[in-house]
């Protein structure tokens, strides 16, 4: 048995890695925990991703039939790939569900504390101790990267992959060969959120001539392999542009596929950039997004209310460090979060006045931010325990609290207060209607997207193309008339004897009219099924010319 001695002996030498142990530990909790009810429903998005890997995995083709896409048409105007090719060992797995779609999320970011620790302790080489496990503590703490990594969207992908392409480069500048990694993430990086192709390369050629100008960075095989193979993984991604832009025929192979889009988006240009500038400096000094999604913490903001000083305060510090550094040839690697966060702030001043305050389309400026921080917060205790070093407990003391004080409220706010994303509680009542036996036509109320019907019915790419029917046909977004015997609408001025109707519990104004006309409801769970027993007597007793169902 161990002595009290040896165990406190045993808790000083490994206290940093038992302190990244519960940072980890702690932060997979607010990860994992009850994954696919919080946050609740399925977003959209994530449904028609895990859509599409399931299409992949059953049939080697996307939703549109195309095999194997560089990039998915979807919606029409397109979606990102990697996401929903890395959810198809889960799909197979857990079936098409919501863990099945959530899960690599969640793990990715989880893994992405580790990479944030790994960052901060090639940074550390230089004398900075203590940043590591500031970093890692602020990333597993931090309101906006829990909730994306609570929901499988592909756009939130590109996180991980950018902060792994961070570590392995400075990692590759003692390691060589790691730099080959750092080409392969940065290259992934690129099919997880298209607005990543007009920050990366500004970024890459940035930090990449810092690092050559501060003669850290040299030519080997290691680096030319790693560009080599970061060209390579965006030479289709290229060839998809010269499809879209109509200067080459689509590409279509049974291995892999570059398809041309109904329509390209345009959600970019130079009109209102005062005002935007002053929307985005709203996001990220508040937190608070200007549209309601799940990745901006109604009382929180995305990173706690008091981390604004220290994104501020790294901001300055790494603009200084910057300017000393090129003038002195001095190597100082933190200020790349300020070279990523520079790069990215353009481009994001170029989005759509209406898309500019939405947190999915800034993500990357969110990111850095996130770096900034942990710069400030660390620079803040630095300071302080250098002119008191006796205080080196009480920096850390004041830092864990101010954090896991932030925890508790996040938890009331986001997993109690502030937990609908989305519509939920529907899956009995469509598994109801879609065993029905008479296999009535379904006429669903107008919170229930098309996507997450393909996601609950499993409709193979062949069934859902022959059988939807589009509102407008080509769009930016299709939006779906019907699939098949589903319609997504209720006209309330038709009503069909034989169909139907999907309609909320709590919709009272749609319950009022179907039981005033003497509909039959059917209950489950959060929604209920209307329909006329006998539609004959029905149609008779209201007027409508009534011919039955084939």
């Amino acid at each position: 048995m161990s002595s009290p001695k040896s165990l406190k002996a045993f808790l000083i030498r490994h206290w940093a890695g038992l302190t990244l142990l519960g940072i980890v530990v702690l932060g997979a909790l607010f990860r994992f925990w009850r994954l696919t009810q919080y946050p609740m429903g399925l977003n959209q998005d994530e449904a028609y991703a895990g859509y599409e890997a399931y299409c992949l995995l059953t049939t080697g083709t996307d939703s549109h039939c195309i095999p194997w896409p560089v990039y998915f048409i979807s919606w029409g105007s397109g979606m990102n790939v990697l996401y929903s090719y890395i959810s198809i060992p889960f799909v197979a797995v857990f079936g098409l569900t919501a863990l099945a779609v959530r899960l690599p999320q969640a793990i990715l970011g989880t893994v992405s504390i580790l990479v944030a620790y790994g960052i901060g302790r090639e940074i550390a080489k230089d004398g900075k101790k203590g940043l590591p496990l500031v970093l890692a503590a602020v990333t597993a703490a931090d309101p906006w990267h829990i909730m994306i990594s609570r929901f499988g969207l592909e756009a939130n992908l590109l996180m991980f992959f950018l902060l792994l392409g961070l570590w392995l480069t400075l990692l590759g500048l003692r390691r060589p060969p790691a730099l080959l990694g750092a080409g392969i993430a940065f290259g992934l990086s690129l099919y997880c959120y298209a607005p990543i192709w007009v920050i990366l390369p500004f970024f890459l050629l940035l930090a990449f001539g810092y690092l050559l100008y501060m003669k850290r960075l040299r030519i080997t095989p290691w680096l030319i392999a790693g560009v080599a193979v970061l060209g390579l993984l965006a030479v289709p991604l290229v060839l998809f542009l010269l499809v879209n832009y109509g200067l080459i025929d689509e590409i279509i192979t049974p291995y892999i596929s570059i398809p041309r889009l109904l329509m390209m988006r345009h959600n970019y240009s130079l009109d209102d950039l005062g005002e935007k500038f002053t929307i985005l400096m709203q996001l990220l000094v508040t937190g608070q997004e200007t549209l309601n999604t799940a990745q901006s913490d109604v009382v929180n903001g995305l990173h706690y209310i008091f981390s604004a000083p220290f994104w501020i305060l790294g901001m300055v510090l790494q603009g200084i460090d910057l300017v000393r550094s090129l003038r002195r040839r001095e190597y100082r690697p933190q200020v790349l979060f300020l070279l990523l966060f520079l790069c990215a702030l353009p481009s994001t001043l170029l989005i759509d006045r209406l898309l500019i305050g939405r947190v999915t389309h800034d993500n990357t400026l969110v990111l850095a931010q996130l770096l900034l921080i942990g710069w400030g917060v660390y620079s803040a205790g630095a300071f302080l325990i250098e002119r008191q070093p006796r205080l080196r407990q009480v920096a850390a003391a004041v830092m864990a609290v101010a954090y896991l004080g932030g925890l508790v409220s996040f938890r009331f706010s986001f997993f109690i207060n502030h937990a609908v994303g989305w519509p939920f509680g529907y899956e009995e009542a469509i598994e109801a209607a879609e065993n029905d036996p008479q296999q009535r036509k379904v006429y669903l109320s107008g919170n229930i997207h098309w996507p997450v019907l393909l996601f609950l019915t499993r409709l193979s790419p062949e069934e859902f193309q022959s059988s939807v029917t589009w509102k407008y046909y080509p769009g930016e977004f299709l939006e779906a008339k019907n699939i098949g015997r589903w319609y997504f609408d209720i006209d309330l001025q038709s009503i069909d004897p034989d169909g139907l109707y999907f309609v909320a519990a709590d919709d009272a104004s749609l319950t009022e009219v179907f039981s005033s006309i003497g509909m039959t409801c059917e209950a489950h769970g959060r929604y209920n099924l209307w329909y006329a027993e006998d539609p004959a007597a029905w149609a008779a007793e209201h007027g409508i010319a009534y011919t039955p169902a084939d």
